[in-house]
Protein backbone atom coordinates (compact mmCIF):
# COMPACT_ATOMS: atom_id res chain seq x y z
CA UNK A 1 0.00 0.00 0.00
CA UNK A 2 1.19 3.38 -0.95
CA UNK A 3 0.74 6.81 0.78
CA UNK A 4 -1.82 7.93 -1.86
CA UNK A 5 -3.51 4.26 -1.52
CA UNK A 6 -4.36 5.38 2.27
CA UNK A 7 -5.26 8.72 1.99
CA UNK A 8 -7.87 7.60 -0.47
CA UNK A 9 -9.43 5.69 1.71
CA UNK A 10 -12.54 6.63 2.93
CA UNK A 11 -12.78 5.97 6.91
CA UNK A 12 -9.24 7.82 7.08
CA UNK A 13 -10.63 10.96 5.26
CA UNK A 14 -13.52 10.67 7.18
CA UNK A 15 -11.01 10.53 10.89
CA UNK A 16 -8.97 13.67 9.23
CA UNK A 17 -11.57 15.91 8.71
CA UNK A 18 -12.82 15.17 12.56
CA UNK A 19 -9.65 15.86 13.54
CA UNK A 20 -9.12 19.27 11.52
CA UNK A 21 -12.51 20.92 12.95
CA UNK A 22 -11.59 19.67 16.71
CA UNK A 23 -8.52 21.75 16.33
CA UNK A 24 -10.59 24.53 14.24
CA UNK A 25 -8.51 24.24 11.27
CA UNK A 26 -9.19 23.01 7.54
CA UNK A 27 -7.64 20.35 5.21
CA UNK A 28 -5.87 21.57 2.21
CA UNK A 29 -5.06 18.99 -0.51
CA UNK A 30 -1.53 17.29 0.27
CA UNK A 31 0.98 18.43 -2.08
CA UNK A 32 3.61 16.39 -4.10
CA UNK A 33 6.36 18.25 -1.38
CA UNK A 34 3.75 16.49 1.52
CA UNK A 35 3.46 13.19 0.05
CA UNK A 36 7.12 12.75 -0.59
CA UNK A 37 7.67 14.23 3.48
CA UNK A 38 4.96 11.01 4.32
CA UNK A 39 6.87 8.69 2.35
CA UNK A 40 9.76 9.41 4.03
CA UNK A 41 8.62 9.82 7.33
CA UNK A 42 6.97 6.21 6.96
CA UNK A 43 10.52 4.56 5.62
CA UNK A 44 12.37 6.55 8.53
CA UNK A 45 10.10 4.53 11.00
CA UNK A 46 9.89 0.63 11.37
CA UNK A 47 6.70 0.31 10.42
CA UNK A 48 5.20 0.48 6.86
CA UNK A 49 2.02 1.90 5.49
CA UNK A 50 0.38 -1.30 5.87
CA UNK A 51 1.17 -1.57 9.75
CA UNK A 52 -0.48 2.54 9.62
CA UNK A 53 -3.61 1.47 8.18
CA UNK A 54 -3.88 -2.04 10.11
CA UNK A 55 -3.69 -0.38 13.29
CA UNK A 56 -5.68 2.37 12.11
CA UNK A 57 -8.09 -0.55 10.91
CA UNK A 58 -8.22 -2.06 14.73
CA UNK A 59 -8.00 1.32 17.11
CA UNK A 60 -9.57 3.98 14.54
CA UNK A 61 -11.07 5.90 17.77
CA UNK A 62 -7.51 5.19 19.49
CA UNK A 63 -5.55 6.65 17.22
CA UNK A 64 -7.91 9.63 16.79
CA UNK A 65 -8.04 10.21 20.14
CA UNK A 66 -4.10 9.97 20.24
CA UNK A 67 -3.93 12.42 17.80
CA UNK A 68 -6.05 14.80 19.46
CA UNK A 69 -4.23 14.55 22.58
CA UNK A 70 -0.61 14.98 20.85
CA UNK A 71 -1.79 18.08 18.88
CA UNK A 72 -3.10 19.88 22.04
CA UNK A 73 -0.18 18.64 24.56
CA UNK A 74 2.48 20.22 21.66
CA UNK A 75 0.33 23.63 22.22
CA UNK A 76 1.60 23.24 25.70
CA UNK A 77 5.03 22.92 24.66
CA UNK A 78 7.80 24.57 22.97
CA UNK A 79 9.54 21.95 20.96
CA UNK A 80 11.66 24.76 18.58
CA UNK A 81 14.94 24.26 16.94
CA UNK A 82 17.98 22.95 19.43
CA UNK A 83 19.98 25.94 20.37
CA UNK A 84 23.73 26.13 19.69
CA UNK A 85 25.45 29.02 21.01
CA UNK A 86 28.18 28.87 18.33
CA UNK A 87 25.12 29.89 16.16
CA UNK A 88 23.11 32.55 18.18
CA UNK A 89 19.57 32.55 18.42
CA UNK A 90 17.90 32.16 15.10
CA UNK A 91 14.68 32.51 15.89
CA UNK A 92 12.67 35.64 16.07
CA UNK A 93 11.04 35.76 19.09
CA UNK A 94 8.96 38.82 17.71
CA UNK A 95 7.00 37.02 14.90
CA UNK A 96 3.48 35.87 15.49
CA UNK A 97 2.88 32.74 13.84
CA UNK A 98 -1.31 31.79 12.84
CA UNK A 99 -2.09 28.32 11.52
CA UNK A 100 -4.43 28.19 9.19
CA UNK A 101 -4.83 24.78 7.65
CA UNK A 102 -3.87 21.60 7.93
CA UNK A 103 -2.44 18.76 4.91
CA UNK A 104 -4.27 15.69 4.47
CA UNK A 105 -2.17 13.37 5.42
CA UNK A 106 -1.10 14.92 8.57
CA UNK A 107 -2.87 12.14 10.30
CA UNK A 108 0.13 9.58 9.18
CA UNK A 109 2.47 11.27 11.36
CA UNK A 110 0.10 10.45 14.68
CA UNK A 111 -0.56 7.09 13.44
CA UNK A 112 3.15 6.74 13.33
CA UNK A 113 3.73 8.04 17.07
CA UNK A 114 0.55 6.17 18.61
CA UNK A 115 2.58 2.21 16.81
CA UNK A 116 5.72 3.33 18.86
CA UNK A 117 3.95 4.48 21.55
CA UNK A 118 1.70 1.53 21.69
CA UNK A 119 3.69 -1.30 19.99
CA UNK A 120 7.80 -0.08 20.37
CA UNK A 121 8.15 2.96 22.95
CA UNK A 122 12.02 1.74 23.80
CA UNK A 123 12.59 2.63 19.39
CA UNK A 124 10.74 5.55 19.66
CA UNK A 125 13.42 8.30 20.31
CA UNK A 126 15.50 6.84 17.96
CA UNK A 127 12.90 7.07 15.45
CA UNK A 128 12.25 11.20 16.70
CA UNK A 129 16.44 11.46 16.17
CA UNK A 130 16.25 9.67 12.36
CA UNK A 131 13.18 12.01 11.66
CA UNK A 132 16.00 14.92 12.77
CA UNK A 133 13.03 16.62 15.03
CA UNK A 134 14.58 18.66 17.64
CA UNK A 135 15.03 17.64 21.37
CA UNK A 136 13.83 13.86 20.31
CA UNK A 137 14.42 12.71 23.94
CA UNK A 138 11.44 15.20 25.46
CA UNK A 139 9.65 14.52 22.08
CA UNK A 140 9.58 11.14 22.72
CA UNK A 141 9.10 11.02 26.59
CA UNK A 142 6.24 13.24 25.94
CA UNK A 143 4.68 11.10 23.52
CA UNK A 144 4.88 8.12 25.64
CA UNK A 145 3.33 9.84 28.47
CA UNK A 146 0.21 11.27 26.51
CA UNK A 147 -0.63 8.03 25.12
CA UNK A 148 -0.88 6.12 28.90
CA UNK A 149 -2.53 9.38 29.96
CA UNK A 150 -4.75 8.44 27.25
CA UNK A 151 -5.03 4.80 28.07
CA UNK A 152 -5.98 5.66 31.40
CA UNK A 153 -8.37 8.10 30.54
CA UNK A 154 -10.48 5.17 28.69
CA UNK A 155 -9.51 2.58 31.56
CA UNK A 156 -10.39 4.92 33.95
CA UNK A 157 -13.11 7.61 33.22
CA UNK A 158 -13.92 9.28 36.29
CA UNK A 159 -10.11 10.41 37.23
Amino acid sequence: MTIEDLLRNKDWQQAERRLAKRFRLDIRPASGVLLKLLRDETGKSDFSVDDVLAVFARQPEEVVEFGGRWYADCSDHEYGEEWDPDEGNQQDEDQETKTVGIAEGFLVGYAMLYLYAEERPEELTAYVKRRRIPHAGKVAKDVVRVHQQMRQSRTNPCT
